[in-house]
């Protein structure tokens, strides 16, 4: 790709992209940690808020976008790849060492004979994210004709086995995503498949949020448990309620400035239904961890961020004009403002390029619009 000294392109994005930064600037000089630290962290901060910069200057024409979307496509296939030599691994050699270091503790999910799976990553919230975005990237592709139909379906059906694997809320945020672009994609006459589609996915979304939130596994002590009427089944908060409780009140003991970017705002110790104890740190919640980290502000500038990728991805009936920026949008808010509910996921950096790629999609637009007009 040729590039000269006029690459680097300026979008109104950036102001909000810069107002993050800030935020988190202040918070380091108010926090409660050490200075060292937070430099570190900023110097993360810069490097992922960067992401999107690079993204919209080098990505300028749509065969620009196709070839950078084709190569996400080829990573999360070598994911989907990883996953299922993972579990032919686990039948084969379940004692095997390498499984440690791609299977993951089952959290507050109750026992059972299945495995959750994190691979590479940090754990498997965080992978099913990165694969429900990919789904949305492959219909996208599809639609487009930039991969061959027949591959498509290959590469939908192993990131859903892959993302089954992580038993996580990336399911629900795939199911979600896949409805609105099937939404999106009705003619006015069908308006009926498209609401059934629509309640069909906000159901199951819905459905994770509350799996995320409460736990039929009893525990010593739980803040509160819930009988649900006609049954014999009693609830407790999982793991992730009592986080967020823990996280808003870290919140409002430093509502201005927080405890300061990359400081844990929350101390929960959650004994798993395995009996393993674990010391919950994170917030495992987007706007959360923002607003206990660097205080309202800090909640305010990422929820600015997704009204602005709302904006740009102007959600209409998709047409080969308006596809690329509807489905990154449509892949961005599932994993900030849905699966943000019950993940952090503010410092991946897939979410950041993935804002690059709307940018440059919402440009391209743009620029179709134009020349239409001309």
């Amino acid at each position: 790709m040729a590039l000269d000294r006029s690459w680097l392109r300026w979008d109104r994005f950036f102001l909000l992209l810069l107002a993050y930064f800030s935020v988190m600037v202040v918070s380091a000089v108010f926090g409660i940690g050490p200075m060292r630290g937070y430099v570190a962290k900023l110097a993360s901060q810069a490097y992922l808020l960067g992401l999107p910069v690079l993204a919209l200057g080098l990505l300028s024409t749509q065969r620009h976008l196709r070839d950078a979307i084709r190569a996400w496509l080829v990573g999360s296939a070598l994911v989907a790849l990883l996953m299922a030599v993972s579990l032919i691994l686990a039948m084969v050699s379940p004692q095997s060492a390498v499984l440690s270091l791609v299977q993951h503790h089952l959290g507050s999910l109750p026992l059972g004979p299945f495995v959750r799976y994190k691979l590479a990553f940090i754990n498997p919230n965080i992978l099913g994210a990165y694969l429900s975005a990919s789904m949305m990237l492959t219909l996208l592709a599809a639609y487009k004709g930039w991969i061959r139909s027949r591959a498509a379906v290959l590469l939908l059906s192993d990131l859903s086995m892959a993302l089954i694997g992580t038993f996580s809320a990336g399911s629900g945020g795939a199911v979600l995503g896949g409805a609105v672009w099937y939404a999106l994609l009705r003619k006015p006459e069908q308006s009926n498949s498209a609401l059934a589609a629509l309640v069909v996915g906000i159901s199951v979304a819905g459905a994770f949020v509350v799996a995320q939130a409460l736990t039929p596994v009893p525990y010593p002590s739980p803040l509160f448990a819930l009988h649900v009427p006609g049954t014999t089944l009693t609830l407790m908060p999982a793991s992730r309620l009592q986080v967020w409780i823990y996280t808003w009140h870290t919140f409002t003991v430093n509502p201005l400035t927080g405890v300061g970017i990359g400081q844990p705002v929350a101390h929960v110790l959650f004994t798993e239904p395995t009996g393993l104890q674990v010391l919950l740190r994170d917030g495992h919640n987007v706007v959360l961890n923002l607003a206990a980290a660097c205080g309202i502000s800090g909640a305010v500038a990422i929820c600015a961020i997704m009204v602005a990728v709302w904006r740009r991805a102007r959600f209409s009936r998709i047409s080969e004009g308006n596809a690329a920026a509807i489905a990154t949008g449509i892949a961005l808010l599932d994993v900030l403002a849905y699966q943000g509910i019950g993940g952090g996921f503010e410092d991946s950096r897939f979410v950041w390029f993935m804002i690059g790629l709307l940018l440059v999609a919402a440009r391209l637009r743009e620029d179709l619009v134009h020349d239409r007009r001309e």
